[in-house]
């Protein structure tokens, strides 16, 4: 077939470029500002969980402990695990919803940078839940192994790009916002 038979075809796919625009002049998020969100954002969770039982729940249930109320006592922990629970939704509710419109989890929006993919645009989130976190997730199940390339995978943000082993396998970067 010669190149007049194939500009002709009405079969050809398509030579459109189909690429993505990148962003310009992105700024990449500096190692505090990262190091603060993870902090943020490991912090958020347990405050979420822990701290209603601790506010709520603990006056309760001292207070049917010391009158020997056990139906009391049940129900003050039901009423704190259920805090809890709302609490937890709402927190994942938020976090989806910042992670898919934003590229930000609450600790990245708290301190002002979020996710991309490294030509700067839009990191969707089942790049970032599938193959930042899940993805990332999986070694650490390997006894030893998921320790030493935990710590490895957090050494990588001292090199010259700034990227943890989890931003090169999602192609993803972390810019201020």
């Amino acid at each position: 077939m010669n190149e007049q038979t194939t500009a002709n075809n009405p079969f050809q796919p398509p030579k459109a470029s189909v690429s993505e625009v990148p962003v310009e002049g992105q700024e990449t998020g500096g190692r505090w500002e990262r190091l603060g969100a993870a902090l943020i954002d490991g912090l958020a969770v347990p405050l979420v969980i822990y701290l209603p039982v601790i506010v709520v729940g603990a006056p309760m249930m001292i207070l049917a402990l010391s009158r020997h109320d056990v139906p009391q006592f049940t129900a003050s922990i039901i009423a704190a695990c259920g805090v809890s629970f709302l609490l937890a939704i709402a927190a994942t509710v938020i976090t989806i919803l910042w992670v898919s419109r934003y590229g930000q989890t609450i600790g990245k929006r708290i301190v002002g940078v979020k996710v991309v993919r490294t030509n700067g645009t839009k990191a969707g989130i089942g790049r970032i839940f599938w193959l930042r976190n899940v993805v990332n997730v999986l070694p650490a199940l390997i006894p030893v192994i998921g320790g030493l390339y935990g710590l490895v995978d957090i050494l990588f943000i001292f090199s010259e790009s700034r990227r943890c082993i989890h931003d090169m396998i999602a192609d993803t970067k972390v810019v201020k916002a």
